[in-house]
């Protein structure tokens, strides 16, 4: 099927430990195409609410750092923050220390380590399909790779989960069990669920990126197989989970998307609005006037 230059394809992705979710894939000829199809996203997909995460190779898994690392996420998620949290007072500028002290639940610190470079469960995406996008697009290591922005909706979380927690609903809601991320927690109170979350705690990247995090809240299933309890080939005529992927692209094609997504003001230096963010700008503009 033909739509804005982009094939349509509905396939079944397998994972090599025998996990699989369904997922339509959308494959675009330019980033022209592509960035017309994101242009008009709520008109070609009103059925809900979509979050977007970009991929600078198409071959990547969603999988948050913790669970690349092949850890019980739980157990060494706790350790760390034990960690961290006696790090604080030796490695922490007074600023940092004041804003750190202010963290009650685990999400929130997870929120603040992964902040600093440290591995979690948490998994960002953005409300944004063209911030995603540029992730996809200024990663120069991947140069020669196919690209790709995958969309989530939220929708499909919500209405299962709300079916599986029936009892717990009654006291309290969806958001408020998204939120209780307990790494303490005894294996009864872990829960095989996705769940998302915007930090209450708001940096200044986050904000930025309009970003919300989605996330595992077992102890014993990590993100990647989770997907499956929730996309199946039932989703594809309802509220699929997206795949949209842009073929290889030579480097003045690239450059091309990384202006235009300038001229919307989706930069290094706005999602990262420090001078590691301004530096990698420097190498954009590097990259883009040589091409």
């Amino acid at each position: 099927m033909k739509k804005n230059n982009c094939n349509y394809k509905a396939i079944l992705h397998t994972a090599s430990d025998g996990d699989s979710f369904a997922y339509k894939e959308l494959r675009f000829d330019t980033w022209t195409s592509l960035r017309r199809y994101l242009s008009e996203w709520s008109e070609n997909h009103p059925e809900g609410r979509y979050m977007f995460r970009g991929h600078a190779d198409s071959s990547w898994t969603l999988e948050p750092t913790i669970d690349r690392l092949g850890v019980n996420s739980s157990q060494v998620e706790l350790e760390s923050l034990s960690k961290f949290q006696r790090g604080i007072p030796v490695f922490a500028t007074a600023k940092d220390i004041s804003f750190l002290n202010t963290p009650q639940k685990h999400l929130e610190w997870l929120a603040i380590m992964q902040h600093h470079g440290a591995a979690t469960r948490l998994l960002d995406f953005s409300e944004s399909p063209f911030i995603a996008a540029f992730f996809a697009m200024a990663n120069l290591n991947t140069e020669n790779k196919e690209k790709c922005i995958w969309a989530l909706p939220l929708e499909v979380l919500d209405s299962k989960n709300k079916n599986d927690l029936q009892n717990e609903l009654q006291k309290n809601t969806l958001q408020d069990i998204y939120s209780d991320l307990n790494l303490k927690s005894t294996r009864t109170a872990w829960k095989n669920i996705l769940g998302y979350s915007n930090p209450v705690m708001q940096f200044e990247r986050i904000f930025r990126q309009q970003g919300t995090f989605i996330y595992s809240l077992s102890d014993k299933r990590n993100f990647f197989s989770l997907l499956r309890d929730y996309f199946d080939d039932k989703t594809f005529d309802t509220t699929p989970m997206i795949k949209l992927v842009v073929k290889r692209m030579s480097r003045d094609k690239i450059s091309q998307a990384i202006k235009d997504l300038k001229t919307m003001n989706i930069t290094y230096s706005s999602l990262f609005p420090d001078i590691d963010g301004y530096s990698k700008d420097i190498l954009m503009m590097q990259y883009t006037d040589i091409s």
